[in-house]
């Protein structure tokens, strides 16, 4: 059975031209984090997410609307909601 962990963040939410995801300690090394839309197409995916690290994503391609990203670890996984404000 897996379990929701509490392991990144998004900042800032909304946001507009970019998110910070920062990670924390308990990701693993190898964890996969995914970024999609409400109808499920994948807008960046990272396959091998590193633990108690940062990683900066441009989203000013992206159209205004609510996104999610999905972590999946060997320990669980989380879903958090990101909105991507008009510019």
């Amino acid at each position: 059975m897996r379990q929701t962990i509490r392991a990144y963040l998004l900042l800032p939410n909304p946001g507009t031209e970019a998110v910070t995801l920062r990670l924390g300690p308990t990701v693993r090394p190898g964890s996969r984090l995914q970024a999609t839309d409400l109808l499920g197409r994948v807008m960046h995916e990272l396959v091998s997410v590193q633990p108690s690290s940062e990683q900066n994503l441009s989203v000013s391609n992206w159209p205004p609307g609510v996104y999610l990203f999905h972590l999946q670890t060997g320990a669980g996984s989380q879903v958090l909601k990101f909105i991507k404000a008009a510019q």
